[in-house]
């Protein structure tokens, strides 16, 4: 997730110089790996199924994300790009919202 989302910073960085397509992907691989499924460590199974399970990997996504030096700065510049925006709008909504019983 790191990797991925140093390319993301790197790539954004770049302006108006920034591959559209390496973006794209890094923000898909960005928003797969916080989505809603995850390991349960209770049942060996990849979905978080009943209230005592803890989705590892993850919420750690999440934080690692959330908690980068440029926070989620790279991401919302990203976004301004009309041909991101489809990709960016799901990316932000599977690290910012916490997929947690309440929600099922």
């Amino acid at each position: 997730m790191e990797f991925v989302a140093d390319v993301l910073d790197e790539e954004t960085a770049r302006g108006e110089g920034a591959r559209v397509a390496v973006q794209n992907q890094a923000l898909k691989l960005c928003g797969n790996g916080c989505a809603e499924k995850g390991y349960s460590p209770t049942n060996d199974t990849l979905e978080c199924s009943s209230a005592n399970d803890v989705c590892l990997g993850v919420d750690v996504n999440r934080a690692r994300m959330a908690s980068r030096q440029n926070g989620l700065k790279s991401l919302v510049q990203a976004i301004t790009n009309d041909k991101l925006l489809k990709f960016g709008i799901p990316v932000l909504y599977n690290i910012c919202l916490d997929y947690g019983t309440n929600y099922r």
